[in-house]
């Protein structure tokens, strides 16, 4: 049975997978999305670059005019507009991202006819505050399940434990009954498994080995070996029990044979025949 602080790690442990999983997919699908959006956007430049003619308007102020059209209409990390190493415009983001590394470098164009050179880094900083958002709300969601379902789990296998407890309790308390080896298992199952069904058969097989064990045991102490008859051992135990039972039965006879001429025989003819004496004797007995 699993602690609630081990359960709350295993959970912790399957939900930050999850949220790798989630988070190494979106990247890759992020990178992919920013990617094709900025050579994209170099067709667009482009042919906004074409609509412009220098003629009347100086090289500096076309720049203006461009990174004007440009900056409205789309979001820039970075934009520089060059005229072949002079820099003509330089835009620069405020805001410096930390999750910068995933935007992609900076590109170079040629605009055209008007003989500039536009270099840009796209920002995506609104779709990558959502996605943080979302990976932040995602986290907490994962905790709170990781609590709830350590916190389930926890229940159900204290719930589960108990039964089967209660199933072994029940099976190994058949163990009392004086017919436990030829009663056949008709206890409830309280719970249907398999390898617990498998377990508890294999530990009344081997108990009902031991109780026959033991059993055959007992019998042998509590016979004589040479005449087949109950000793004293056993004399003693059967008047002990219906003493405690407070038995009805007030009156009964004792009868007591007395063997005199065996010690005789003993030394004449032999211990073996004092035995043959004594096993005739108790035959005499078993058959009055």
């Amino acid at each position: 049975m699993y602690k609630f602080s081990k359960l709350v790690i295993k959970n912790a442990i399957f939900a930050l997978t999850f949220i790798i999983a989630i988070g190494a997919i979106a990247f890759s699908l992020l990178t992919v999305y920013i990617k094709n959006q900025t050579q994209e956007h170099q067709q667009t430049i482009q042919t906004i670059s074409q609509q412009f003619v220098s003629d009347n308007e100086s090289i500096e102020e076309v720049a203006d005019k461009l990174a004007a059209i440009l900056t409205a209409s789309t979001d820039y990390q970075t934009l520089i507009i060059k005229n072949n190493s002079i820099t003509l415009f330089n835009f620069q983001s405020s805001d410096n991202p930390v999750h910068d590394f995933v935007l992609a470098k900076r590109k170079a164009i040629s605009a055209g006819k008007l003989n500039l050179q536009v270099q840009y880094k796209l920002a995506f900083t609104e779709i990558i505050k959502f996605l943080t958002q979302l990976f932040i709300g995602l986290i907490a969601l994962s905790a709170i399940f990781v609590l709830i379902s350590a916190r389930l789990n926890y229940k159900l296998q204290s719930v589960i434990f108990s039964i089967i407890s209660r199933q072994i309790s029940n099976e190994l308390a058949k163990i009392n009954d004086p017919d436990f080896i030829t009663n056949e298992n008709t206890n409830e199952q309280l719970l249907e498994i398999p390898a617990l069904q498998e377990g508890i058969a294999e530990i009344r097989a081997m108990m009902t080995e031991q109780f026959k064990h033991t059993t055959s045991l007992e019998m042998e102490a509590h016979v004589d070996s040479l005449t087949g008859i109950e000793n004293r051992n056993r004399f003693v135990q059967f008047y002990e029990k219906q003493i405690v039972q407070e038995s009805p039965v007030k009156f009964g006879v004792l009868l007591i044979t007395r063997c005199s001429e065996l010690q005789t025989i003993n030394q004449v003819h032999g211990y073996n025949s004092g035995d043959n004496y004594i096993i005739k004797v108790a035959e005499i007995i078993k058959n009055a």
